[in-house]
């Protein structure tokens, strides 16, 4: 019987604070996106139907989420629109107000698909902290309810395909190239002109 023995060596921690400069503003990407989801319920409680707009969105919301998770879709047809709330609530107002809602949540998922790939680019790119600052001002500067989220996720999109349209591809190749072929100090000179 063979027992590996692996030490942790003080080279292996030497990367760490290069991946916390990406690794902390990639969650804060994240996190500030969903958050807003979750305030966007928050929010709807100050409306003067409170259970009404909660109720609506959380159903909104999840069927986001199912749509985001499970890339189907929903037809967005009259029929799947008046049943959907009935999934959730018996309550004729709520189901009443989803069914009118189906359209805002349609197009933020197309919207959201745009937005989950170019988030991708700029996770990919190391452009984190741009994408959080892109994420905090889309969500929490121009977006708000839920057709505010709708044209959130337009800005994103907008400023996100804008960063992606205008970068030079050359100079991110060579950046990487020499990332990939270079000595642990070059690396780190690298890892710090990207950052």
């Amino acid at each position: 019987m063979v027992i590996n023995v692996y030490y942790i060596s003080i080279e292996a921690l030497s990367h760490i604070p290069a991946f916390m400069k990406l690794g902390f503003p990639s969650a804060v990407m994240v996190c500030l996106e969903l958050w807003s989801f979750k305030l966007l319920v928050l929010l709807s409680g100050l409306f003067p139907n409170p259970v009404l707009e909660t109720s609506t969105l959380s159903i909104c919301l999840n069927t986001s989420l199912t749509l985001w998770m499970i890339p189907v879709g929903l037809g967005g047809t009259a029929r799947v629109r008046y049943k959907l709330g009935y999934a959730f609530s018996s309550d004729p107002k709520v189901i009443s107000y989803v069914a009118s809602m189906i359209p805002n949540v349609a197009a933020g998922n197309f919207l959201d698909g745009f937005q989950c790939v170019l988030s991708g680019v700029a996770r990919g790119c190391g452009w984190q902290k741009i994408g959080a600052c892109v994420n905090l001002g889309s969500y929490y500067l121009a977006g708000g309810l839920w057709l505010g989220i709708v044209t959130a996720l337009a800005v994103q999109v907008l400023s996100l395909s804008t960063i992606t349209l205008v970068t030079n591809w050359d100079k991110e190749a060579k950046k990487v190239k020499d990332i990939v072929g270079s000595s642990d100090k070059e690396v780190r000179e690298a890892e710090a002109s990207i950052i």
